[in-house]
């Protein structure tokens, strides 16, 4: 991404970035301060992902990988939250990585709110949160992209 350099407290940036996204479109802060906080903390592991994913977030093996743990019966929390994130991510910044996949956006959109409704049920009430308006968020990342990052 062109806007991040070192030194910047990236968490910060694309919150202020959100919030003001959010503030445009007229979306209650208050109401929604924990997904702001979370999805700031989002974009910010994305900008370095060698740092927080094993895979650097490659959108092809976001089921594959999935798919291993289930076949393994050890499917960990941790691994929907990661997959959710990657879609929510790609969904927003990267749309045209969907064009080339076997499933379309709506199945990865579909998989990532499901997702987030079982990580929130589980172990973080924020990622239910989420997947309880997925689309608006979905809707302000992209809104944010285009208006302040790309």
């Amino acid at each position: 991404m062109r806007m991040v350099s070192q030194g910047i407290d990236t968490e910060k940036f694309f919150r202020y970035y959100l919030v003001k996204t959010c503030d445009e479109s007229r979306v209650d802060l208050r109401e929604r301060f924990l997904q702001i906080e979370y999805l700031s903390k989002l974009l910010s592991r994305f900008v370095e992902p060698k740092k927080h994913y094993e895979d650097e977030g490659e959108l092809v093996r976001i089921i594959d990988l999935l798919k291993e743990e289930v076949e393994k019966a050890e499917v960990s929390i941790e691994a929907y939250k990661t997959a959710a994130d990657k879609i929510l991510f790609y969904q927003s910044f990267f749309p045209e990585a969907f064009k080339r996949r076997l499933l379309d956006i709506k199945f990865y959109a579909d998989a990532a709110r499901a997702f987030y409704r079982i990580v929130g049920h589980y172990r973080f009430p924020v990622c239910g949160l989420i997947s309880q308006e997925y689309s608006l968020w979905n809707f302000i990342l992209k809104s944010t992209r285009i208006r302040y990052l790309f």
